[in-house]
């Protein structure tokens, strides 16, 4: 009984990493503003999530205030869209210039995947809950994707230098 629950719990994580490699696909396909593999500044991050702006409009006129929510959660979507898309194409490139080296690292390719699919997932997670709960009551789940993919802008700066980065 508990082999199949093990079966099962790893045929669901698969199922999950599938369908999040297929919809970065499928989201890197449409026609977007936000195609660039450029990471967004992280103030502009922080100005998206600013409480004192929510704070500000919240004393505004109902009509006002829907929608600067409105608004706020298209930039967040946007935003979220533009970090999925942009390590999408940096690993697509990685994967092309990698297929040419000789001595491959496969626990360093190995944790680039990783990191990717971490990624993938929180902006999943994190467009699901900032179309639930709304842009303001996401703050930490913002301070972990920020985080994740500042730690990774060295390796978007040697793509858009193009040069080669040692993940090592």
């Amino acid at each position: 009984m508990i082999g199949v629950a093990v079966y099962g719990l790893f045929g669901c994580l698969l199922g999950i990493i599938g369908f999040l490699l297929w919809r970065s696909v499928r989201l890197d396909d449409r026609e977007s503003p936000f195609r660039s593999a450029d990471l967004p500044p992280r103030d502009v991050v922080d100005r998206i999530f600013a409480k004192e702006d929510w704070e500000f409009a919240r004393c505004q006129p109902k009509y006002i205030y829907r929608q600067f929510l409105r608004d706020r959660r298209t930039l967040a979507i946007r935003w979220i869209s533009q970090i999925r898309m942009a390590t999408g194409v940096v690993l697509r490139i990685h994967a092309r210039d990698i297929r040419q080296e000789v001595g491959i690292r496969a626990a360093t390719e190995l944790r680039l995947l990783a990191d990717y699919l971490a990624i993938l997932f929180m902006c999943e997670f994190l467009s699901l809950l900032v179309r639930g709960l709304g842009v303001f009551r996401v703050k930490a789940v913002v301070s972990l994707l920020a985080a994740q993919t500042e730690a990774l802008r060295p390796v978007y700066q040697a793509y858009r230098l193009n040069t080669r980065y040692d993940l090592a």
